[in-house]
């Protein structure tokens, strides 16, 4: 029965992360909706539950590699650039052949800058997976201990220090000359 009520509390825990922006949050209420104590961090048992109900900490979706012709696919057949094709299409059957050539011109300059921003945004997310390092310093049960970045879970207590990483969504609990470089996510 109390297993029941621990799948419980964590079905409610994974709800309540999705649903709340953490950013707008004090510390305090951050530490509650997680239920951790940033002094101490989660026991040990809590975070290997975690673990296993919200899995590996790995970004979601970036498995697979884009291909140019599958981008382009995408792009192609959205309902924009449908429009605009059937466009060119009456004014090729009406003889309007200054219009049909402004509109192809169009719809393909659409395409291209499409396909090209969705290439340059999968290598930025790509840049940033690959930058998540293999392991990282933690608190649980009041002690530093070092654990694999995928075994990260809701409420753990990432302690970093100068020029680590940064392994997985944060707040900062408290910091000393902070600056970080975001040129990954900005280029």
């Amino acid at each position: 029965m109390e297993e029941d009520s621990h799948l419980q509390y964590l079905s409610e825990l994974q709800q309540r992360v999705r649903e709340w922006q953490p950013w707008t949050c004090t510390l305090a209420e951050v530490a509650d909706k997680l239920g951790v104590d940033p002094s101490r961090g989660l026991d040990h048992l809590e975070a290997r539950n975690r673990h296993t109900h919200f899995g590996s900490n790995v970004p979601v979706g970036l498995d697979r590699r884009l291909s140019f012709v599958r981008v382009l696919a995408e792009h192609a057949i959205a309902p924009t650039t449908q429009l605009l094709l059937v466009i060119c299409v009456l004014y090729a059957m009406w003889g309007e052949f200054w219009n049909f050539v402004t509109i192809t011109l169009v719809a393909v300059a659409i395409i291209a800058l499409r396909v090209l921003a969705e290439w340059r945004a999968n290598r930025a997310l790509t840049a940033l997976q690959n930058s998540v390092p293999a392991n990282t310093t933690v608190l649980r049960n009041g002690r530093e201990g070092i654990v694999a970045s995928d075994e990260l879970v809701p409420g753990d207590v990432v302690l970093l220090s100068r020029g680590q990483l940064v392994p997985a969504d944060a707040v900062v609990v408290a910091c000393h000359g902070l600056s970080t470089d975001e040129s990954l996510l900005t280029g």
